[in-house]
């Protein structure tokens, strides 16, 4: 590869994998993660615009029909090589404004839109994690983010730069049955969602030394809980878009930190604003939008020229440089940390993945004959999900479920699973307020369900009920039936952590994760756990990557291979 040529990376995670990243690196490429379940014509727009030349896989045998022109590499075949044959490392002129990688976010418009993060963003993040955190913290580093998701950046690189251990799990949410040597963790990076359920399921390691959480509003309750759980322990707050490298605030958060938590003050080599809406400072406490400057601002969006000029602005006190408008709105607390208060449009944050509601309500238009469309993110933390509110073109005859059921079929071939809403409303026609404009208040009002199967038999017998039981405490619904499965009445990965735990109390058995995502119906999970709990001792663990696991395209959360923020 020539320097500043970018490689796709569709991987299963493994040992290899910071191997892989540093290698294109080192060839003075930049590296373009994309999950393989992607759907197809995502990925194409996404390697298009991203003018990538290379895949570099586990295998040459991949499909080929949304891959472009571009060229194969079987990773497998390159690290058996390796050991045989002497491989000059090559002189490259790669500079310090010269991408290091590239990171796909939802885009407004439908279009995805793929953020080039600079080398000396990237150092300027490791060099001030170097300082911020001590080496018995950084000692043995979780990696569980996808390397999708710019927390990995954090997890993969501040560590081995550290001379420090990285251990590579594919899920924050298989950290219950992950190896031994996991559980001996002493710093653990994720979304808050995650770490509530991991506390719920009195699954974090007790080694801990450090808990970074980012990605989602924190609380102060799950800073008490964190501290009792782990006494002792360091619990960060950390905020950041992905068009400042990761991270450019931190707080650190003792015991008797109340609500609302501050998401702190600026990172090494950053600078922070904020601005009303003509970009001119606001007072002291003032409520405005945050601009971040520094080392850490990306170069802009690969092949958006228009919208780059618009996020990433002249930075008045550093001539040639930008800032970058994040639509966040915050303002200075009296004891000088920065205060999240909300967003400027319309984007989301559900489960750490960010997302533009006009991307899932174009992608809704394509796939169906909609006179009108509109997407809401319901609930807070892992409750937290995304419902569709839809107006056909022409009225419906019948049960709508069938006609929905499609729509959703349709939608995960063109969105990544994260994206697709679990719950629908058909109406006649979208509340708007006395100027025309969408009523998102009144909306939020109005019931949305989640899909349910034709066949409406409710439990039969005691394990179904346990079962049933376990389902309501977690789902956004009260009505289950036995054939119901769990994803379309709401459920996600997050969820699915919560009900292993749950379920394992019902029934007095150790429930690992990866069998419920075989079993995905109250009468497979009925069945499977009665069988378990007449077992003298519980079975092993399935370990993660065993074959025997569902398509985990369909099961998205923070912490496992999925999708972007």
């Amino acid at each position: 590869m020539r320097p500043r040529q970018h490689r796709r990376r569709p991987r299963p995670r493994g040992r290899d994998l910071p191997a892989a990243l540093l290698g294109v690196l080192r060839a003075g490429a930049a590296y373009l993660p994309l999950d393989p379940a992607t759907p197809p014509d995502r990925v194409a727009a996404v390697l298009q615009d991203a003018g990538c030349r290379h895949v570099l896989t586990a295998s040459v045998a991949v499909e080929r029909d949304h891959l472009l022109p571009v060229t194969l590499v079987g990773l497998d075949a390159a690290l058996r090589d390796a050991h045989r044959t002497h491989i000059p490392v090559p002189e490259t002129a790669t500079g310090p404004d010269d991408p290091a990688y590239l990171l796909f976010t939802s885009g407004s418009t439908g279009r995805p839109k793929g953020v080039v993060i600079r080398h000396r963003g990237a150092v300027n993040l490791v060099r001030w994690a170097g300082r911020a955190y001590r080496d018995d913290e950084l000692a043995r580093t979780l990696a569980v983010t996808p390397t999708t998701f710019d927390l990995s950046v954090f997890e993969l690189f501040v560590p081995l730069a550290r001379g420090c251990q990285v251990h590579i799990l594919d899920s924050v949410l298989d950290l219950s049955d992950a190896p031994a040597h996991a559980r001996g963790a002493t710093l653990l990076n994720t979304v808050p969602s995650a770490v509530a359920t991991l506390a719920e399921r009195g699954t974090l390691p007790a080694s801990l030394r450090t808990v970074n959480v980012a990605g989602e509003p924190l609380t102060a309750g799950l800073v008490r809980t964190l501290h009792d759980t782990l006494p002792g322990v360091r619990v960060v707050n950390l905020y950041g878009p992905s068009e400042t490298t990761t991270y450019s605030t931190y707080a650190e958060l003792p015991p008797g930190t109340t609500d609302p938590v501050p998401i702190g003050r600026p990172v090494g080599g950053t600078t922070l604003a904020v601005v009303d809406a003509d970009l001119r400072p606001v007072p002291p406490g003032g409520t405005g939008e945050l601009l971040i400057g520094g080392a850490g601002v990306a170069r802009g969006y690969a092949g958006r020229a228009d919208l780059t000029a618009a996020r990433f602005l002249p930075d008045p006190d550093s001539p040639g440089r930008t800032r970058y408008r994040t639509g966040d709105l915050v303002r200075w607390r009296p004891d000088g940390q920065l205060e999240f208060i909300g967003r400027t449009d319309h984007q989301v944050k559900v489960r750490g993945f960010r997302i533009e509601l006009g991307d899932v309500e174009k992608a809704l238009r394509t796939v169906a004959p909609l006179k009108d469309a509109a997407v809401l993110a319901l609930g807070e933390g892992t409750g937290r999900r995304l419902a569709a509110y839809l107006v056909p073109e022409q009225p419906l005859d019948g049960d709508p479920a069938p006609w929905l059921r499609g729509i959703r079929r349709r939608l995960g071939r063109e969105l990544p699973g994260y994206m697709v809403p679990g719950q629908y409303a058909v109406l006649e026609e979208l509340p708007r307020n006395r100027h025309g404009k969408l009523d998102r208040h009144r909306l939020a009002h109005i019931p949305a369900s989640a899909l349910r199967t034709g066949s409406r038999i409710a439990p039969r017998d005691e394990p179904e009920r346990r079962v049933a039981a376990c389902w309501r405490q977690v789902l956004p619904t009260t009505e289950v039936a036995v054939s119901d499965e769990f994803l379309d009445l709401g459920g996600h990965s997050l969820m699915l952590s919560r009900l292993a735990h749950l379920l394992g109390r019902a029934f007095d058995v150790h429930v690992p994760l990866t069998e419920l995502r075989t079993r995905t119906t109250v009468a497979e999970q009925a069945a499977y756990l009665s069988e378990l709990a007449r077992q003298p001792a519980p079975p092993t663990p399935a370990t993660p990557g065993s074959p025997r696991r569902l398509d985990r395209s369909r099961y998205t959360a923070a912490g496992r291979s999925r999708g972007t923020p």
